[in-house]
């Protein structure tokens, strides 16, 4: 049986008999809610990641490795601080270490009331930095121009990198890389122009490539945003910047800070814990299996169990 299924029993063993699951899209999924079998768990899981998830291109999915910076350009300091400290909490608990002050930032988040024009300024100013020309390090052309156009509340931009699962090392070349470490003892620097990959251990389901999040860039706009507290703001930028997320995806049946722009459904005060099991998932899976659609699996596995071990109630409640 898999951690899933295993996980799904033990909540069914504690739910009340009388619940009954839910079965209108409109209504966030909770836990309670789904009580028929452990099945049901499991696929609503893999609804979830399947349904955020984004990695680039034919990658897999990426994470941040150790330290994070985070900065929010065009607010307040009072509230620019209590974004940038919200989210730096949560990257603690992700197991990441927040930068000391003045760190450069990887996090970077501005406010304006131009979210296009800003969107298109920057890309103009610096295209290499949104669309570096290497494989698997971005979403490619098509989506950096929805980035550009589309009229979204908050945008994202992830940069990402193939890297040597225990070190973090680059582990494929990208335009520009020269690394003079690789000079031959003859004076040959053929080897200079691309990284090594060494690892300790050979397997034909797991990779010694993973991929790692190296920079990302939200723009928020001011009119869409006004009205929500700072935390919920803070909590929904958590969500963007520490996981690749799908501006596109369907998450209106689960209870989500994702949803905080839409109308439909109630807005979360915060992360939830379905948001909470997927970044726990996230920085806790083992994420060099090879085919993507068995990292979605394991995660979707994981995130279950992270969200089951969180909803459960304490033994003798």
């Amino acid at each position: 049986m898999s951690v899933a299924a295993l996980f799904a029993a033990a909540l069914i063993s504690v739910a009340p008999q009388d619940s009954t699951p839910s079965t209108s899209l409109g209504e966030p999924v909770e836990v309670e809610d789904i009580i028929v079998n452990g099945r049901r768990f499991e696929e609503a899981a893999a609804r979830y990641v399947g349904a955020v998830a984004n990695p680039a291109g034919s990658r897999g999915l990426a994470r941040w490795r150790s330290e994070v910076c985070v900065s929010v350009a065009n607010l307040q300091p009072e509230a620019a601080q209590h974004i940038i400290d919200r989210i730096s909490a949560v990257a603690i608990d992700l197991g990441l270490t927040p930068g000391d002050p003045g760190c450069k930032p990887n996090i970077i988040i501005s406010v304006t009331d131009d979210p296009s024009g800003l969107a298109a300024s920057l890309v103009g100013q610096s295209f290499r930095s949104f669309h570096t020309g290497g494989s698997g390090t971005d979403q490619g052309r098509a989506k950096l121009n929805a980035f550009i156009r589309d009229e979204r509340p908050v945008r994202w931009w992830h940069l990402s990198y193939p890297g040597n699962a225990e070190t973090g090392e680059l582990a494929v070349r990208l335009p520009g890389f020269y690394d003079a470490k690789g000079m031959m003892a003859d004076g040959s620097d053929v080897h200079a122009y691309a990284p090594a990959v060494r690892t300790t251990s050979a397997s034909r389901i797991r990779s010694a490539i993973a991929d790692f999040l190296s920079q990302v860039i939200i723009i928020v706009d001011t009119d869409e945003a006004g009205s929500l507290s700072l935390d919920q703001l803070s909590d929904y930028l958590s969500m963007v910047a520490f996981a690749q997320i799908d501006p596109a995806g369907q998450t209106r049946e689960f209870s989500t800070i994702l949803n905080l722009f839409d109308e439909t459904v109630a807005s979360p005060a915060g992360l939830t814990s379905w948001d909470k099991a997927y970044l726990s998932a996230l920085y806790q899976s083992d994420l060099t299996r090879i085919q993507i659609g068995n990292q979605r699996s394991a995660l979707a596995a994981a995130a279950l169990a992270a969200k089951a071990e969180a909803d459960q109630p304490l033994s003798g409640n």
